[in-house]
């Protein structure tokens, strides 16, 4: 369901430090920080890692001051790096648990990784570091870049948030953690212009306040959050359209962007979550354009590519900030663009959407600008072997098979690799 969406994205990712002036890249088995002074050209570190199998499921973080760099691998393991890419410690996994399905999460992958202020009067650890799991439980560890790791307490949504998590970010000035979670709807994604029934628990959305002591944390009331009773629900067909998969909190910290597994995109309120804008698919401006590249291909090579046979090729795969009210949008057919939040998303950046290799990553930088991550896949074309004969006379020549394309392979075997990172 949900996951699928989750699974189909790269397996690269990469994260902006505040401020965007350092860039940590995490390709398949190498870990790179980049810095703004030489334009993100020359790493400044650089550290090897063992591959993932299952490299979607990794999740890569900055603390806040940009000293500490977590990468949280699919297996629930996190590693903890310093600003030149130096291995400081690892936090073990907190149980072990096998990938049933490539398109489903283990129940200890990470869904997120939060810095928060340490809730202890011991002045050695410098953070304390919240590791959220898709099945909804989350482990704290106090963290320092010389005393190394200590686990500080847990805490289980399982009472609230039965389905799992699908996404997290902070709220650092009101000391809040925003999560996401699927939720089965038997309301469709909003049809009408007015946003005044959005409420969160529609859309699996919710905020916790965090405590010093125990519970730790509670979630925080929504007065908005009222739901009206629905004539003769049970029989109607439940959907997950409405589900949020992915989270991005504004520069000002006054609104949260949010991508719905339909492929809808909303601007919340924070900390109120009061839905401002929320735009289905179909209304968002130039969705459905095409990579120019790929139209340039024949019809039947066009039909028969990865891209045009992806059922989420239109849908947005990534979102940022650009400014207080404008968002960064990325598609997975590629195309990024930037949006004006009280325009009707509208791009900014000319008449046409700008186009990158894959499904490119997107970051907010410094002086209105933005980092964005594409990957180029090469296929690795196969040759054909011509079948013995014991029938043919020694005179007949074998006939070779002839090549085959890129879109016309049978099993292509994806050799990814980085093909740049631009800022506009």
């Amino acid at each position: 369901m949900i996951y699928s969406w989750i699974s189909q994205q790269l397996p690269w990712l990469f994260s902006v430090s505040s401020g965007g002036k350092t860039v940590a890249i995490l390709q398949d088995t190498v870990l790179e920080i980049r810095t703004q002074q030489d334009n993100y050209a020359t790493p400044i570190g650089k550290a090897f890692i063992n591959k993932d199998s299952n490299a979607q499921w990794r999740k890569l973080e900055w603390s806040p001051d940009g000293t500490l760099l977590a990468v949280a691998h699919s297996n629930g393991v996190v590693d903890v790096y310093d600003l030149l890419a130096t291995h400081l410690f690892q936090i073990p996994s907190t149980s072990q648990g096998a990938i049933i399905e490539s398109s489903s999460p283990s129940a200890n992958a990470i869904a997120g990784l939060v810095f928060v202020d340490t809730r202890t009067k011991n002045a050695h650890w410098s953070y304390e570091l919240l590791c959220i799991n898709f099945a909804g439980q989350l482990h704290a560890y106090f963290v320092s870049p010389t005393q190394g790791f200590e686990p500080s307490h847990s805490f289980s949504f399982d009472a609230h948030l039965p389905y799992g998590v699908t996404s997290v970010c902070a709220d650092y000035a009101r000391h809040l953690i925003v999560i996401a979670s699927p939720i089965a709807s038997v309301v469709e994604p909003m049809e009408s212009k007015s946003n005044t029934d959005l409420v969160t628990s529609k859309y699996g959305l919710s905020c916790w306040r965090l405590l010093d002591d125990r519970p730790f944390y509670i979630q925080a009331p929504n007065q908005n959050d009222y739901v009206p009773k629905r004539w003769l629900q049970s029989f109607k067909r439940g959907s997950y359209g409405n589900t949020i998969v992915k989270l991005s909190p504004s520069k000002d910290g006054t609104s949260l962007a949010a991508i719905h597994y339909s492929g809808s995109v909303s601007i919340w309120s924070l900390s109120s979550l009061k839905c401002q804008n929320f735009w289905p698919l179909y209304r968002q401006p130039d969705f459905d354009e095409m990579n120019p590249a790929l139209l340039k291909l024949p019809a039947q090579r066009r039909i028969r590519s990865a891209a045009f046979q992806n059922p989420f090729k239109f849908h947005p795969v990534d979102i940022n900030w650009w400014s207080d009210d404008s968002i960064i949008l990325a598609r997975c057919s590629g195309a990024v663009t930037v949006c004006k939040t009280h325009r009707n998303l509208r791009n900014q950046l000319g008449s046409s959407a700008k186009f990158c290799e894959g499904s490119p990553r997107i970051f907010s930088a410094f002086d209105n600008t933005f980092l964005g991550l594409e990957c180029k896949v090469k296929v690795q074309r196969k040759r054909l072997q011509p079948t013995e004969d014991v029938t043919a006379s020694p005179n007949d020549e074998a006939e070779e098979t002839p090549e085959l394309s890129d879109e016309e392979e049978i099993s292509p075997l994806p050799n990814r690799i980085t093909r740049s990172a631009l800022y506009w």
